[in-house]
């Protein structure tokens, strides 16, 4: 009798122990599955600082930038094209400047006939005229014109202007022919004047022979 009552009391401690270790081992295992769950909760998040990338409001303000930058710079440079075009004067308009547009007018100033026969130079006293540029306007070039010849064809004429008022011969008016029958010549440029000037014609002849001056004036090119 004493002998199963200890079995029994062996069994029952064996029965107790048993539950209380798979008490144990199954409180064990469940802390040890969330404790697992809290490791995984708190692994640490990925850097979003290195593999974020740029807003698209971001993208889009940029993209908005670059085009009125492009709109500022046209716009720029349309205005610079119109005022350097303003300045400069634009090939496909018409030029409006007043000097430019202005015909040149020619005006002839007769002086006069003579004749001679020296050998050097003679005045031709009332073969003159006065040229005054206040009457012109501005004068632009000038010009001696004169019909001489040679009637008996010995030697050669010789005729140029002179400067009255400044009492100096213009050799650059010095025309010469040797021809019997008269032809009209015309000289190099001629100083302009500044102020009135009285002109009188110089003839002469190359052999004493008798040459004669039958017309002579000044050409006036004026603007």
């Amino acid at each position: 009798m004493n002998s199963n009552r200890s079995l029994i009391i062996v069994l029952g401690v064996a029965l107790i122990f048993l539950v209380t270790n798979t008490i144990l081992i199954d409180y064990h295992l469940f802390l040890g599955k969330f404790k697992t769950r809290d490791v995984e909760l708190v692994q640490p998040l990925p850097d979003i600082t290195e593999t974020a990338t740029p807003p698209q409001t971001s993208s889009t303000a940029r993209i908005q930038t670059n085009a009125e930058i492009s709109n500022l710079i046209k716009t720029a440079t349309e205005s610079l094209t119109l005022r350097v075009d303003a300045l400069a004067g634009n090939s496909s308009q018409p030029e409006t400047a007043v000097t430019q547009n202005q015909p040149v007018k020619e005006y002839y100033v007769p002086l006069g006939t003579g004749s001679t026969n020296s050998t050097a130079w003679v005045d031709l006293p009332g073969v003159e005229a006065y040229i005054a540029p206040s009457n012109y306007g501005t004068i632009v070039e000038m010009y001696l014109e004169v019909a001489i010849r040679v009637p008996t064809g010995s030697g050669q004429v010789f005729a140029r202007l002179k400067n009255v008022t400044d009492n100096n011969s213009l050799f650059e008016s010095e025309v010469s022919y040797e021809g019997t029958a008269g032809k009209l010549i015309s000289s190099g440029k001629i100083p302009v004047p500044t102020q009135t000037r009285l002109y009188r014609m110089q003839l002469r002849s190359s052999l004493g022979a008798n040459v004669v001056l039958d017309n002579a004036r000044i050409k006036l090119f004026v603007k």
